[in-house]
């Protein structure tokens, strides 16, 4: 909340963090509330440190966790590190190139997947990691029972995928 106490900011939003010194407070503009053009003078003193973003933002996860079992974090936890691999794979330098950082993604999706003796299912796989034999090949070391992806399923998934990008 700004100081007018009218204007909503997100936690991203410059408004909210301390600013550099020499920063151009004239040219500024605030684009996450309703009024886009309407120019802002950030105010550092109004800025939290860095504690008090984790603190608050680790309070919110707590209360989303409430009432959570531990088979649904490690799940959820699971999916998050399948999409860190995709991710890691589609923003490495060279695109679809494997990385060091995609070997520790590995590495922590199995280690996570024997610890929990549940592997994701393949439908909360990123297609292209299915498409590309991925999920199959760190699977199968693993030794533990999977289901394979069903491929006729997948290019249905990514025909409606590339037919909705030509629309």
């Amino acid at each position: 909340m700004s100081r007018d106490g009218k204007t909503s900011h997100r936690p991203d939003c410059l408004m909210l963090r301390p600013v550099p010194p020499g920063f151009p407070f004239e040219t500024f503009t605030c684009r996450c509330h309703s009024h886009p053009t309407e120019r802002h003078t950030p105010m550092a003193e109004d800025a939290k440190p860095h504690d008090q973003y984790a603190a608050q933002y680790a309070a919110g996860a707590v209360e989303e966790s409430i009432g959570t079992t531990d088979a649904d974090a490690y799940d959820a936890e699971l999916a998050s590190l399948w999409d860190d691999l995709e991710h890691a794979r589609r923003y490495a330098m060279s695109p679809g190139t494997w990385t060091l950082q995609c070997n520790d993604l590995t590495r922590r999706i199995v280690r996570m997947t024997i610890a929990t003796g549940r592997p994701t299912h393949w439908s909360r796989i990123q297609i292209g990691l299915l498409e590309e034999g991925v999920y199959q090949a760190i699977m199968e070391p693993t030794g533990m029972p999977y289901e394979a992806p069903d491929m006729a399923r997948v290019a249905e998934v990514r025909a409606s995928i590339e037919g909705r990008r030509h629309r």
